[in-house]
């Protein structure tokens, strides 16, 4: 009895936050599908007035959403599964693999963490602009193609496989891949499923970068079509097309997280506070 009141006193305030931090995402589902004329009533409803389905045509037709969303999803998937592929090798050598030179290669690895990305734009626009290669999807993607974080994420996930395993896999004649392929990998799928959510959400969202290096349509990204459709709208908001368009990009993150939730509770409890 006095271990579920404990759990009350401590649940019952972080569910009211929870609640609390749910009503801007409520208003805008709410807004997204009022007419206009409810939001400038000057009250918040809680519930929409009209289900007003046309307001995503609109916002929709409003700018090449077709195209943003075929682009933010080409190179998310581009870059997530190229960070995946470079953290886990680069996370198994530095876990498993005697080489010279290991404690230097993961001072560096700590060290690229501690550097603010927006120190490196300016070397790295003028490397893609020598190569031709600002406003192409090349640009959008090889800048991202490594992670420290990842790496320093998928090492602590890695040190968790017991040694012990994996010198006898060795022992048996098993080769550096089918030790990472059947081993490793398998016992730290919750790490590298976590990894991949943060970075999708990351990289999904992300708009200074594409700002810099693309001029036209054809390559811009959700993020960025958002900022030209505020733009568009300067001379008068129409609040119920924006709040469309915004939920229109935020609904795959918001499935991602709720599909990805098991994974991302266990890679946080059992990988990323264990040393």
């Amino acid at each position: 009895m006095r271990k579920r009141r404990s759990l009350w006193v401590w649940h019952l305030p972080l569910a009211l936050f929870s609640l609390f931090m749910l009503v801007p995402l409520w208003w805008m589902v709410v807004a997204a599908f009022d007419p206009m004329r409810a939001l400038l009533g000057g009250h918040l409803a809680l519930w929409p007035v009209q289900w007003k389905l046309s307001n995503f045509a609109a916002a929709w037709k409003s700018q090449p959403f077709g195209r943003y969303y075929f682009n933010s999803i080409v190179t998310t998937i581009a870059i997530v599964t190229l960070q995946i592929a470079t953290s886990t090798l680069a996370a198994y050598a530095l876990v498993f693999l005697p080489f010279r030179g290991k404690r230097a290669v993961w001072a560096l690895v700590l060290l690229a963490m501690m550097i603010p990305i927006q120190a490196i734009f300016i070397p790295d626009y003028l490397i893609l602009s020598q190569l031709n290669w600002i406003n192409t999807y090349q640009a959008l993607i090889l800048p991202f193609a490594a992670s420290a974080f990842g790496i320093f994420w998928l090492h602590q996930a890695f040190r968790n496989v017991p040694r012990a395993l994996v010198e006898a896999m060795v022992i048996d004649g098993a080769s550096p891949w089918s030790v990472l392929w059947h081993l490793v990998l398998p016992n730290t799928r919750p790490a590298i499923m976590t990894l991949a959510v943060l970075n999708t959400v990351f990289h999904y969202g992300y708009l200074f970068w594409p700002l810099l290096v693309t001029n036209t349509a054809a390559f811009r990204v959700l993020p960025l079509g958002l900022s030209y459709f505020v733009a568009q709208q300067s001379g008068f908001m129409q609040w119920n097309l924006m709040m469309a368009a915004v939920l229109m990009t935020v609904a795959p993150m918001m499935a991602l997280f709720g599909l990805a939730q098991r994974y991302l509770r266990a890679g946080v409890m059992h990988y990323g506070l264990r040393g």
